[in-house]
């Protein structure tokens, strides 16, 4: 190997090939070449090899059942929480696995298997809840370090899971405050999927908070009586005038008949031609947020007309909700109807119920299918 010195300090190679150099490096391996500047090394300048004592290096090897303990150590800190199903000790939770590991090692995990449970703990319109799952990304590894690294991100799972956590959020109709994006920037960076996901989020919902003329409140009713008022009000509009003709809670049971009708269905039917039947139809299913209801019709024959245009079904002339027996609450609400309107006594009722729907039937109504 050719070599000239160009002055103290700093050697200058000649004719000598990568691999030479290799062999040189590997021969002496307990010593360290430290390399000069980009502009020393771009004319061949290297530094005289240093003498350092060269520390042992330990190197774990991945044991197969590191991972299932992991698991099993995070689902053991979700089961205990899942006893109480409280906002504290699904919080609690959280912090024990931040604690338990300064690296967060199976965070995603964790995550993933947090978020599944969040409905159970019905926590999930709590925005707190949803910053606090976030929060459990290790901070300032996932950022974006260069413009590459926008133009073409690296494919981290991290990020796909804190996609997953929004997208739960906004199917929930949550809004992300100001830690939502705190948290989101020490995080992912300023130009980042979730951090953009985050923004687009917020946009959409302020643009479109209004568009429903029928805005369901926050929260969400449980009760079902008013979940079915709210539904016959959206479906028959707001001069319907809505009765609750049964209401009744037996041996855990919760029973009730609702029923809407306008002035103008009630004046169309006490001038109803008796030669033509009506039909009940249903059940039909509307959804108020994650809540399904099912609604019956009272529907005139399709040859009695009004005005000019042409409806093919036939008018609707009543709609009602139910819960319990469906064929004794139908036959319950159309004889209150017949007593309310005398007209309707000499009208033939038809029932058209379809029982492929997933309303629940009882056993009063098997037993009626059976008879017939």
């Amino acid at each position: 190997m050719q070599v000239h010195k160009i002055r103290a300090g700093y050697i200058r190679i000649t004719n000598t090939s990568v691999t030479k150099i290799i062999t040189a490096v590997l021969s002496n391996w307990n010593h360290t070449w430290t390399f000069s500047r980009c502009n020393r090394l771009h004319h061949g300048l290297l530094r005289r090899p240093t003498m350092i004592a060269s520390a042992p290096i330990i190197v774990k090897r991945f044991k197969s059942n590191d991972k299932i303990k992991n698991l099993i150590t995070v689902g053991a800190i979700l089961e205990e929480a899942l006893q109480t199903k409280q906002k504290d000790s699904f919080h609690q939770a959280i912090d024990k696995f931040n604690a338990r590991d300064r690296q967060r090692r199976g965070h995603v995990d964790f995550i993933y298997s947090a978020l599944s449970l969040i409905d159970k703990f019905e926590l999930e319109q709590d925005i707190e809840t949803y910053n606090k799952l976030l929060d459990v990304f290790p901070k300032d590894r996932f950022v974006n370090r260069s413009w590459l690294d926008v133009v073409w991100p690296k494919p981290h799972p991290q990020i796909d899971c804190a996609l997953d956590v929004l997208t739960k959020m906004e199917e929930e109709g949550i809004l992300p405050n100001e830690d939502t994006y705190r948290i989101l920037y020490d995080v992912f960076g300023r130009k980042s999927f979730p951090l953009q996901k985050a923004q687009r989020i917020e946009y959409w919902f302020t643009r479109f908070k209004d568009i429903n003329p029928y805005k369901l409140p926050s929260p969400v009713p449980t009760d079902p009586i008013e979940l079915g008022s709210i539904a016959l009000q959206r479906i028959a509009g707001s001069d319907g005038v809505i009765t609750i003709y049964e209401h009744d809670k037996k041996n855990g049971e919760d029973k009730f008949l609702l029923a809407i009708q306008s002035p103008n269905q009630k004046q169309f039917l006490t001038n109803y031609d008796t030669s033509k039947p009506l039909l009940v139809e249903g059940p039909f299913r509307v959804w108020l947020s994650k809540y399904p209801q099912y609604y019956y019709v009272l529907r005139a024959h399709a040859s009695v007309q009004i005005g000019e245009e042409k409806n093919e079904e036939g008018l609707v002339v009543g709609t009602c909700m139910l819960r319990g027996n469906n064929m004794s609450m139908l036959n319950l609400w159309i004889d209150r109807l017949r007593k309310e309107i005398s007209q309707l006594s000499n009208v033939e009722i038809i029932f058209d119920i379809n029982h492929s729907q997933s309303v629940p039937i009882t056993a009063e109504d098997n037993a009626i299918e059976i008879e017939r």
